[in-house]
Parts: structure tokens; sequence; C-alpha cells
């Protein structure tokens, strides 16, 4: 597929996200609870286990802007062909994304200014406000990035199709703990998911029409 045909298709998920985006602040700004959130929430503090709680403890560090913002620079560099130099401006595009990303995620988090679910059930520490969450929306940051750097240059395409699975994956996971673990609603990871990918796609969209060597 050329830059033209993938700038229209990254238009077209450039429009879902947001129209997914747009929605789910919506009904986040109407209603401080929802019940499907409410529901979800309640169903997932339910069934806990301290293994759980455990596993769930170690996958969503995934999550942690200094820990997904590291890696995926780190596979920027490595996935990127050519000279240092080459890689090492690659990776600072890489993690300038993620970076402008979180910034701009964590600005609407403050103005949503929605408040968590009740501190009794939260099994981890955690700090902010809750919508977008900020684990989730780190992974798919991290997690499309680092598909995208490293699919692209693979030449069979089942190996493309599991990279990307593998990241959706890792998103949908990183989120899910994050519900698992009390300390978020469902809409705010469905938000987190939904904020990562549009600005995935809008971030695809100005490197591959700006930059003379695309990522």
């Amino acid at each position: 597929m050329g830059d033209t045909g993938r700038v229209t298709g990254f238009h077209k998920g450039l429009v879902i996200a947001a129209v997914l985006f747009a929605a789910t602040l919506a009904a986040v700004l109407t209603s401080a609870t929802m019940p499907v959130d409410q529901a979800i929430h309640s169903w997932a503090v339910s069934v806990r286990t301290p293994g759980g709680i455990a596993l769930a403890k170690a996958v969503t560090t995934l999550g942690i802007a200094w820990v997904a913002a590291p890696l995926t620079t780190l596979i920027a560099f490595a996935a990127t062909p050519g000279p240092v130099r080459t890689r090492a401006v690659h990776a600072a595009i890489a993690l300038a994304v993620i970076a402008a990303g979180g910034f701009c995620r964590t600005a609407i988090s403050i103005a949503v200014h929605r408040a968590r679910p009740p501190l009794a059930d939260w099994a981890t520490t955690t700090a902010g406000f809750s919508f977008p969450s900020g684990h989730t929306t780190e992974a798919t940051l991290a997690a499309g990035l680092s598909a995208w750097l490293i699919a692209r240059r693979l030449t069979r395409p089942w190996a493309r199709t599991l990279i990307w699975l593998a990241a959706a994956a890792c998103a949908a996971v990183v989120g899910f703990t994050r519900v698992y673990l009390g300390v978020h609603w469902p809409t705010d990871v469905f938000g987190g998911w939904c904020f990562g990918v549009l600005w995935l796609t809008l971030a695809a969209v100005v490197v591959i029409r700006r930059a003379d060597q695309p990522l």
C-alpha cells in the first residue's frame, strides 16, 4: 500500500476513534457513573483473588509512563534501519509521540475531573483523576507504536498480523487490570483505548505526510 492509501486508511481510523472518544466523553460528562460502569466494576471486584491481584499488579506496570515510553524508544531505535543518527532521530520521534499523548491525556483528565471508584475497592495505589485511564492510554500508545515500527519491517502478512494482535492484546489486558484492581471505571478504560488510537492515527498521518523518511 502506498503513502496515499495509508493516509486514507489512517484518516478513516482517525474519524472512527474521534467519534468513539467524543461519545464516551459526552456520556461521562453527562453521568458521573453509569449502570454499565457500576455493574462491571462490582463484578470485577467480586471475582478478585490474591493471585489474580498479584498478576494484575505486575501486568499493569506495562502501562506506566516510565516503563512504556523508554521501551518504545528502544524498539524504535532497534527497528529502524540505517546509521545510528537515523535510528536516534526516529527513537526521539517515537518518544515525543508518546510524551505528547500522555501530556494531552493528563490535560483532558484534569479538565473532566472524574472521580475514581470508591477507595475501599482499590487493590493498588494510584493518583489523579479517572478519565481517561492513564495506564490504558500509555499501553495503547506504546503497543500500537511498537507494532507499527516492527510490522512495517516485516514481509510476511501473517507476521504483521501476529504483531498487531499482540499489541491489541497488550493494550486490552492492561486496560482490564485497571478495572480488576478497582481503580478505574470501565468507561475510563474504553476512553483510554479510544484516545490512544486517536493519538496514534493523528501522529501517523502527520509523520507520513511531513517526514522525508516516515517511521
